[in-house]
């Protein structure tokens, strides 16, 4: 038995997640009873006709800050929900998943020229660490989790977090809450949200052992019909004035064209 259950919301891509999310879950053997995707109205028969029987398929609303205010209404409060995109490829860990972690020390980056070194491998049992990691977030006494933002296990921790980072928007966890309503705009709703909820709990879990492969701003379906470098702009302005204190706006780079926005160090 699970106490959770995956919640994907979804947009034009009733061929492509098949080949992207939902193969990943069954790459990790998580039953088709416990994913549930989230669609519009009009895409509804579309994508019944095009996924698996056994995944159920349920009637949403458009938009993505949207859609995910309708999960979290569909579902009671304190309900523990796994959120995912419907375009992530494959879900990597540096951490075993078994109770003595036997193996994580092939692993660790100091490891380097060893024969038995590994940067990454796919998460082994992603069922039980996401047991696990609603049990953490429940001792922790925080509503809000995700995963290191970066898909390269060199950089991953065998550890989790609980000052304020970056929760991705691709991947994370909730326990249920109805205090929560989003204020700015969808292209910086994940930022909005690691905000929101640390000013509410003192806390968010950030699990940097686990990462995920996906390509973010490509593809079709999804937000990337619609953001622009402009609109991108906007959304991080309005979350900086939101959470003056939290963060602060990052201009485009060489490596990626859309404003962004980077945490202020916070005082003890």
């Amino acid at each position: 038995m699970s106490d959770w259950v995956i919640a994907i919301p979804s947009y034009h891509r009733s061929d492509s997640i098949k080949e992207n999310t939902l193969k990943a879950l069954d790459e990790c053997n998580i039953p088709h009873n416990l994913i549930k995707v989230f669609v519009s109205k009009e895409e509804v028969p579309v994508y019944r006709a095009s996924l698996p029987e056994d995944i159920e398929v349920i009637e949403s609303v458009l938009g993505c800050i949207q859609n995910r205010a309708y999960i979290r209404d569909y579902y009671p409060e304190g309900q523990h929900i796994v959120f995912m995109d419907d375009d992530i490829k494959t879900i990597y860990s540096i951490c075993d998943v078994t109770d003595d972690h036997a193996t994580c020390h092939i692993f660790d980056k100091k490891n380097i020229g060893n024969s038995y070194y590994k940067k990454q491998m796919l998460i082994p049992n992603l069922h039980k660490f996401l047991t696990n990691a609603f049990v953490i977030m429940h001792k922790e006494g925080a509503h809000l989790g995700g995963f290191y933002p970066v898909c390269n296990g060199f950089f991953a921790n065998h550890r989790y977090t609980t000052d304020l980072k970056y929760i991705c928007g691709g991947f994370y966890l909730l326990r249920n809450v109805k205090d929560f309503q989003h204020q700015g705009d969808q292209y910086a709703e994940d930022w909005e949200a690691s905000c929101a909820f640390y000013k509410r709990d003192g806390k968010v879990v950030r699990f940097d052992s686990v990462f995920v492969k996906t390509p973010y701003y490509k593809g079709v379906g999804g937000l990337v019909e619609t953001r622009t470098v402009e609109l991108s702009r906007i959304a991080q302005e309005k979350v900086a004035a939101l959470y003056p204190d939290y963060v602060t706006v990052v201009p485009p780079t060489k490596n990626n064209k859309f404003w962004n926005l980077k945490i202020k160090k916070q005082k003890d």
